[in-house]
């Protein structure tokens, strides 16, 4: 054993050392006993040093694996219909996405050009406490569509940062007034969007609210309708300002196998709701304020190393 090859080799310099007259006494070799006792505290030392390594490395791997948690494997089973075998197969795939995407090295300085205009932002909780993201497609600014696509992923991730404690979804609110075919995203960029949403981040939608639907609503829902996973068609609710309050106390029928049509008080607090979708908030947009603020959101990335 390595340690009791030091112990030898320790003796025999002590024994050597105390044959030589140059050697003070205390350099003499101790007793047995003592000997064994520091036999005893080596295998001891050993032992502990094992412990804390196996700590460090329990910590290290904590701090990888600290987005999969169980709340994280609960979504994923939820997701494909709690069949384990395709919860681990999606849930390994999202790791390796989140490995070569790295969502979490997306800067703020990097996608900012995106948010100058409000087309995306956050304001307010929903009445189950979800963080509430606003998409406001006319104003739509770039046709950059990769670093629109990784605006949107930032926003997810931030999104998840702000949701309190027993919160895993967040509520969208869609403002599809005023779209046109110069403004509109592809279709193509929906598509994208849509797979990285259901794919990477499953039962992460806790509500979407689609407000003064346009032609394209329609239009987006016959091209890629067909794309949505049931569960979450079924948490798309239609808005109309106008009617909100015919539809106070009861759903209507909208797109087959959607809410339907709501009001959205029913589902936002007033006072958490900005004044133009129905709300007592008075919330304007203004990116130098802003900004600055929300790029501080989620101070700690998770790494995927």
């Amino acid at each position: 054993m390595v340690g009791d090859a030091s112990l030898s080799l320790s003796l025999s310099l002590s024994l050597s050392l105390s044959l030589s007259p140059l050697c003070p006494i205390q350099c003499r070799p101790k007793s047995i006993k003592t000997l064994k006792e520091q036999k005893q505290k080596h295998k001891q030392h050993k032992t502990i040093t094992k412990q804390k390594n196996k700590t460090k490395t329990k910590k290290t791997k904590t701090k990888k694996q600290e987005w999969a948690d169980h709340a994280c494997a609960a979504r994923y089973l939820r997701a494909t219909k709690w069949v384990p075998h395709d919860a681990v197969t999606r849930l390994r795939a999202t790791l390796q996405w989140r490995r070569d995407y790295r969502p979490t090295d997306i800067s703020a300085a990097e996608v900012e050009p995106e948010s100058e205009t409000g087309k995306e932002f956050f304001t307010g909780f929903d009445k189950a406490g979800r963080p509430i993201l606003y998409l406001v497609p006319r104003r739509e600014n770039t046709k950059t569509y990769d670093r629109q696509l990784r605006f949107v992923v930032f926003n997810l991730e931030k999104a998840v940062a702000m949701m309190p404690p027993g919160v895993e979804s967040l509520a969208i609110v869609v403002d599809y007034a005023g779209i046109s075919v110069l403004n509109s995203t592809p279709p193509s960029v929906s598509k994208n969007f849509l797979d990285i949403v259901s794919s990477h981040y499953p039962e992460r939608l806790g509500k979407a609210f689609m407000v003064n639907p346009s032609w394209y609503l329609w239009i987006f829902f016959k091209l890629l309708g067909p794309f949505l996973d049931p569960l979450t068609k079924s948490k798309i609710h239609f808005v109309d300002l106008a009617k909100s309050k015919e539809v106070a106390k009861r759903d209507e029928q909208g797109e087959a196998g959607t809410g339907g049509w709501t009001n959205i008080l029913q589902y936002i607090d007033a006072d958490q709701l900005p004044t133009e979708y129905g709300g007592s908030f008075n919330f304007q947009y203004l990116h130098s304020e802003y900004w600055p603020k929300f790029s501080t959101v989620g101070q700690q990335p998770q790494r995927f190393d």
